[in-house]
C-alpha cells in the first residue's frame, strides 16, 4: 500500500513541470530511491520535509555536469522552438573529444532536426598563456561531415578549398557562455540553421576542427587598421565523432486549403526546433513584376506571434521560391495557424528603371494553415 507520505512526495516531485524530460526521469529515480530507503528504516518524517527534499534534489540535479550540459547550453539563444525542444529531451550527450596544440576540444552535447543543428563545445587550454590579453570571444573554424561524405557545414577560414557541393546551412549563431581564462576553460556553443530544412539524418558524422580562433577587443583605432591583428588563429587538427543515438523526431505537416492569394504555399512543416515554410510568388520576373515581403508572422490559436530570422531565395521554373524558419516547435502540436505577410511591395520593372521608382504596397495577406 502506498503511504500518505509517498503520495505527498511523489506529488511534490511531479509539480516541477518546467524542466526537461531528462531531469524528470532523474526526479522519478530519486523518488524511487527515497521510497526504498524509507521501507528499510521506517523513519517518520515531518510534512515540511517533503518540499525541502524536492528542492534539495532539484538543486543537486542542476549542479550535475551532465544535466547542465543537457539543459543550459542552448537556452542562451532566446529561441522558443529550441527552448521547447530542450525541455522535451531533444539534446543528446556526446563523448567525443580530440587533443592537439595542447588544446582539448570536446563536443559535450548537441541537438538536430531538419532545420537546426546545435553544437556545444568545451575547450581546455593546457597553456593558459594563450589566453592573455583583452579577449572578446573565442570560436572555431570547422566542418561537419556526415558518414556518407556529405558536408553539412564548412565554417572555415577560406584559405582552404571548399570540399563539399555547397552549404546546407546558411545561418550561424554563436555564444561563449563560459570563458574561464584562469583555469583555461572555454565553452563555445553554436546553432546552425537551414532555411530550406535540408539537414540530413546524422549517421557516423564527425566534426573536423582546423583552428581555434581568439578574437581580441577592438579599439576605435583598430577598426581602421588595414591589417587585422586582433585575431590569433591556432591551427591544428581536431577530429570529433558525433555519437548519434537520436530517435525519429516529431514532425507535423500543415496545408492551406482555402488560399486564394498570389502567394502559393509549397510546404509548411513543424519540426521540434522550428516551423519550416516554403512559398512561391507566381508573378516574379516572367512579366517584369517584382514582390518584396518585409514581414512574415506565424500566429497560433492563442494569438502568440512568431517571426522569421532570415530566409533563402531561389528562382525555379519562373517562380521565386522563399524558404524560412519560424521559432515554434512541433511539440506544440496545434491544429491550425495563421500566416500573415505584411508590407508587401509590388512593382513593374521597365528598361533603365529601378524597382523603387514604380513600387506600390499591397494589402496584407492572411493564409490559414490546417494540420494535415
Amino acid at each position: 500500500m502506498v503511504s500518505k507520505f509517498e503520495k505527498e512526495l511523489e506529488n511534490e516531485l511531479r509539480k516541477v513541470v518546467e524542466v526537461p524530460i531528462v531531469v524528470r526521469k532523474s526526479l522519478d529515480n530519486a523518488y524511487e530511491l527515497i521510497k526504498n530507503k524509507r521501507k528499510k528504516k521506517k523513519n517518520l518524517w515531518k510534512r515540511g520535509i517533503v518540499a525541502a527534499c524536492c528542492l534539495i534534489m532539484v538543486g543537486t540535479l542542476l549542479t550535475n555536469e551532465k544535466v547542465k550540459a543537457m539543459i543550459s547550453p542552448f537556452l542562451n539563444f532566446n529561441d522558443k522552438g529550441i527552448e521547447r525542444s530542450v525541455k522535451e529531451g531533444l539534446v543528446q550527450i556526446n563523448s567525443g573529444s580530440s587533443v592537439d596544440k595542447k588544446i582539448k576540444i570536446s563536443l559535450d552535447s548537441y541537438f538536430y532536426d531538419s532545420n537546426k543543428l546545435g553544437l556545444s563545445f568545451k575547450l581546455k587550454f593546457d597553456d593558459i598563456k594563450l589566453l592573455k590579453g583583452d579577449i572578446d570571444r573565442i570560436g572555431l573554424f570547422y566542418s561537419v561531415k556526415n558518414g556518407n561524405g556529405e558536408y553539412i557545414s564548412e565554417n572555415t577560414s577560406g584559405e582552404k578549398p571548399i570540399k563539399g557541393k555547397g552549404e546546407i546551412v546558411e545561418l550561424t549563431f554563436e555564444k561563449n557562455p563560459i570563458m574561464d581564462f584562469k583555469n583555461g576553460e572555454v565553452q563555445y556553443d553554436v546553432v546552425l540553421e537551414s532555411s530550406k530544412g535540408n539537414i540530413p539524418k546524422l549517421e557516423n558524422a564527425n566534426i573536423q576542427v582546423e583552428s581555434v580562433n581568439i578574437f581580441y577587443k577592438e579599439t576605435y583605432e583598430d577598426f581602421y587598421k588595414e591589417v587585422n591583428d586582433k585575431l590569433k588563429a591556432i591551427d591544428g587538427t581536431w577530429n570529433i565523432a558525433i555519437n548519434n543515438k537520436q530517435e525519429k523526431v516529431n514532425n507535423v505537416e500543415y496545408v492551406a486549403p482555402n488560399n486564394k492569394s498570389k502567394i502559393e504555399i509549397l510546404s509548411a512543416k513543424a519540426s521540434p526546433t522550428s516551423f519550416n515554410l516554403k512559398f512561391a510568388i507566381n508573378t516574379i520576373f516572367k512579366n517584369k513584376k517584382l514582390f518584396f515581403i518585409e514581414s512574415i508572422k506565424l500566429v497560433d490559436e492563442k494569438g502568440m506571434e512568431y517571426e522569421f530570422n532570415g530566409w533563402d531565395l531561389e528562382e525555379k521554373e519562373g517562380k521565386t521560391i522563399i524558404s524560412t524558419n519560424l521559432p515554434v516547435s512541433s511539440y506544440e502540436n496545434l491544429n491550425k495557424y495563421k500566416l500573415i505577410f505584411s508590407n508587401i511591395e509590388e512593382g513593374n520593372i521597365k528598361e533603365g528603371q529601378t524597382f523603387s521608382a514604380s513600387k506600390q504596397y499591397m494589402p496584407d495577406v492572411e493564409i490559414e494553415l490546417i494540420k494535415k
